[in-house]
């Protein structure tokens, strides 16, 4: 094992066209906006005192 690389399953990246496509046939491909999940998790962030 190298000692100086980072530990990865992948390894390959995707390339930047994938998410354009993704991005251009549903901006929010993962449903970050709509997901109840995603609202209760980063929910608790926007009642945090500054």
């Amino acid at each position: 094992m190298d000692e100086g690389r980072a530990v990865s399953r992948y390894e390959t990246s995707l390339p930047p066209s994938y998410f354009d496509e993704r991005y251009g046939r549903d901006p929010d491909p993962w449903c970050f906006a709509t997901s109840d999940y995603e609202r209760v998790k980063y929910g608790g962030y926007a009642r945090c005192p500054a």
